[in-house]
Order: structure tokens, then C-alpha cells, then sequence
């Protein structure tokens, strides 16, 4: 792994040699959680804690399906980072930050990790609204990153383009409409991230121009997904993740 040109070798096990453990970090893309999750039984013991920094606001939902919900603290992460030639870059003095709090009153988890934090380089922060910072960041991914990977222009499309701008109001509109029906209290105007004047390609524009495959189905499949299940239309969510889905079928070559 290397990381802003500095090369780590990872200590790696199976999940049955690795024994119990006191604090499992899943940072795994999507598509690898369902395995991620596979691993946890054997390396739990009665007070190990379980942190999910993937986006999105559901994989703490999935994770308790199939573990005990003692062990698991709700988490997100920020990070301005880009990836080039399978190598990541990032200061770690920007945008760098780990965020947790307790939604089902593991009060000695929370103090036994925040002192743990203390002895590391980790920007930490315990929140109390947990689960309305999580839909905040969720709110925030969806109306920056996916307009711009739609178009394939940086982030001054938010400050230079009246367009741009609206794009984006009107998919945080529909976050915003699917947090409320779930109780979820976050801003209604649309939030732009605050570098954005600075012409920035967040991930999934990244992803798009280095043919990846995108999170686009953590960010809009769920929040569809939610939105069917509350009955409700979210019509701009609907496109703009099918015209990212139709991006990554035209990068696999699907239309030569």
C-alpha cells in the first residue's frame, strides 16, 4: 500500500488466525461488506468494538443483523483524498477526521475508545447526534460528488454555474425529504463543500475517469430504496443513478 509516496506493508491474516480482537475498523467500497461481515464472529470477544466507515447510512443496519448491536458504534469519516497510479495522497492536517457516537447506550465503548484515540495521530471527535451527522455527510456526498461525475467537470460547477448549483439543491431536497419521514433532522438548503471554488474532482468523478467502479449504489440505490419503502417519488436520485450506472457500463466498453 502506498500512501502519499511512502510504502506500508500490511500485516494481513485470515479471520481465523487473527483471534479476538478489541477494535474491528471496516473500511472496506460496498460490494465488500457483505464479506467484511462474513469475518466478525471469530474475531469478537464480549467487549470488542465494531466501527463502519463506509459511506452511506445503512451498513451499521446490516452489520447487527448478524452481531450483537453492544459491539457496534455508529462512525463515518472524512477525508479529502485522491487516488493516481494505485496510490493514495491526503494530508492529514486537512480534511482528516473520524466521527463516532453511541446509538444503542454503549456508554463504556465510547470511553474506552476515545482513550484509546487519544494515543494515536487520529483526528477523533464523539458526537452526540451521531445519526444525523452520518445523514449530514450522506447529504453532503450525494448533492456534491454526483452531479459533477454526471458531467465530468470539477467542483466549481457548485460556485460558477447557477446549473450546477440547482443540480445539486434538488438531489439534497430528496435526502432531505427522506430524513425528515424518517426523523432525521438535517438543513434543508443544500450544503456545498467549502473547497469546492478551488475546481476539486471528489471520489466518484475519480472513479468514473480512472473506469472504477462507482458508490453510486450507497449513495442513491439505498436512498431509493428508503424512498420506496416510505412511498415516495425521488425523481432527480432515479436519473442521476441511472446516468452514472450508464457511465460505468460505457468505461466497461458495454456500447463498442
Amino acid at each position: 500500500l502506498w500512501i502519499n509516496d511512502k510504502h506500508y506493508t500490511l500485516n494481513v491474516q485470515t479471520e481465523k488466525s487473527a483471534g479476538k480482537q478489541d477494535l474491528i475498523l471496516i473500511g472496506t467500497k460496498a460490494d465488500g461488506l457483505k464479506e467484511a461481515i462474513s469475518y466478525l464472529p471469530y474475531l469478537l470477544k464480549e467487549d470488542t468494538i465494531v466501527l463502519s466507515l463506509l459511506n452511506g447510512v445503512t451498513s451499521e443496519e446490516k452489520i447487527i443483523q448478524f452481531i450483537p448491536k453492544k459491539h457496534v458504534l455508529h462512525s463515518f469519516m472524512k477525508i479529502g483524498s485522491y487516488r493516481k497510479d494505485n496510490r493514495i495522497y491526503f494530508d492529514i492536517n486537512k480534511i482528516s477526521d473520524l466521527y463516532y457516537g453511541s446509538l444503542y447506550g454503549n456508554r463504556q465503548q465510547l470511553h474506552s475508545l476515545s482513550q484509546f484515540l487519544k494515543t494515536t495521530q487520529i483526528h477523533f471527535h464523539e458526537v452526540d447526534n451521531i445519526l444525523e451527522q452520518m445523514w449530514l455527510k450522506y447529504a453532503c456526498n450525494i448533492a456534491n460528488n454526483l452531479p459533477q461525475a454526471v458531467l465530468q467537470v470539477n467542483s466549481t460547477l457548485y460556485t460558477k454555474s447557477e446549473h450546477g448549483y440547482k443540480l445539486a439543491s434538488l438531489l439534497w431536497s430528496e435526502v432531505y425529504k427522506v430524513a425528515q419521514l424518517k426523523g432525521i433532522q438535517i438543513p434543508e438548503q443544500v450544503q456545498i463543500f467549502p473547497d469546492s471554488e478551488w475546481g476539486y474532482k471528489y471520489s466518484t468523478l475519480q472513479d468514473i475517469e480512472q473506469k472504477r467502479e462507482t458508490e453510486v449504489d450507497l449513495f442513491l440505490k439505498e436512498l431509493i430504496n428508503m424512498a420506496c419503502e416510505l412511498h415516495i417519488q425521488i425523481p432527480f436520485s432515479e436519473i442521476t443513478y441511472h446516468y452514472i450506472k450508464a457511465l460505468e457500463e460505457k468505461n466497461k466498453g458495454y456500447f463498442e
